[in-house]
C-alpha cells in the first residue's frame, strides 16, 4: 500500500527539491577581476607561458609529477633542446612553489653562465624562501665550486642561516665537493 500523498508532500514536490536540485551558476567574470588558481580561464594558462623557452611548458609538466622518483632526470632533459633555459625561466617565473624549487633542482645538470646567474639570484637575493635557496643549493651540484669563488661564497652565507633546509642542502653540496 502506497503512503497517501498529503500537503506536505505536494509542498515539497514544488517548492522544496526544485529549489534544493537547481545548479548554482557562478558568475560570469569580469574584465577586471583576475582568475583564480583554482578556477583560471584558458587565456590565462596561456599566457602564463608568454616568453618562456618553447619546452617550458612540457618541462613544467614533467616536474610537476607527483613523487619524486617519476621526476625528469639527465636523459629525460636532455631531449629538449631549451631545456637549461627553460629550467631557468621555470625557477624564476614558475606559478607554484612545488615548480620553482624542482626546476632550480634540475639545474644541477648544467653547467652553463645561465644556470650560474639564476642559482646566485636566488641564493644572494633577500626576498627568496628557504625552500628556493635550499634548491638552489641543490642546483649548484654541476658547478665546481673551488674555481667559482662568488658561488662558494653565496653558498656559505647561505649556510649561516638557521632553517634546517638550507642546513642539511649546504651539507649535501659540500659533501659532494670535496674529494
Amino acid at each position: 500500500m502506497k503512503p497517501p500523498i498529503t500537503r506536505w508532500t505536494r509542498f515539497f514536490i514544488a517548492a522544496v527539491l526544485p529549489a534544493a536540485c537547481a545548479q548554482a551558476v557562478p558568475p560570469e567574470p569580469t574584465e577586471q577581476s583576475e582568475p583564480t588558481t583554482a578556477n583560471e580561464t584558458k587565456e590565462s594558462s596561456s599566457d602564463r607561458y608568454a616568453g618562456a623557452p618553447k619546452s617550458a611548458r612540457s618541462i613544467a609538466q614533467l616536474l610537476m609529477a607527483r613523487h619524486k622518483q617519476d621526476l625528469p632526470g639527465k636523459e629525460t632533459l636532455a631531449h629538449y633542446d631549451d631545456a637549461e633555459a627553460s629550467l631557468a625561466w621555470l625557477a624564476d617565473h614558475g606559478g607554484r612553489m612545488v615548480l620553482r624549487v624542482r626546476a632550480l633542482a634540475s639545474l644541477r645538470f648544467y653547467t652553463g653562465d645561465t644556470t650560474r646567474q639564476v642559482l646566485l639570484h636566488v641564493l644572494t637575493s633577500p626576498d627568496s624562501h628557504a625552500a628556493l635557496r635550499a634548491a638552489a643549493i641543490t642546483g649548484s651540484g654541476g658547478l665546481d665550486l673551488d674555481r667559482d669563488a662568488e658561488l662558494r661564497a653565496a653558498v656559505e652565507q647561505a649556510a649561516r642561516q638557521d632553517d634546517p633546509r638550507i642546513a642539511r642542502a649546504v651539507e649535501r653540496r659540500m659533501q659532494r665537493n670535496t674529494p
